[in-house]
């Protein structure tokens, strides 16, 4: 059986750069790297904020969920009820950075 990820190695499902109140319910998300992406890539100055992701299921050959990348503010989320993948490495990731990225009040 021939996958997407075979010939995407590289693509994010849900990339949300820099969004305020966004819900992500009720997916079937497939992807050759993040399921799920939350940062500030696209303006660092703008955070992330008041997101809410539950009853999906994701599937990657890399990560289901990442918060945060280099400078980027991610704040107030919510993250419940999902089933997890099958061709993956790594299930969840927050990106810690010695940089002044930050994120806050996530509950996963």
């Amino acid at each position: 059986m021939i996958k997407v990820t075979d010939y995407v190695p590289n693509d994010d499902g849900i990339h949300l750069c820099s969004c305020k109140g966004v819900v992500i319910s009720d997916c079937n998300i497939s992807g050759g790297d993040d399921c799920i992406a939350l940062s500030g890539i696209t303006n660092w100055e703008k955070p992330c904020e008041d997101v809410v992701i539950t009853n999906c299921v994701l599937r990657s050959c890399s990560k289901a969920i990442v918060i945060g990348y280099i400078y980027s503010v991610v704040r107030n989320c919510l993250i419940m009820i999902l089933i997890c993948m099958r061709e993956r490495r790594k299930g969840f990731l927050s990106m810690e950075m010695v940089r002044p990225g930050s994120y806050q009040n996530c509950t996963v």
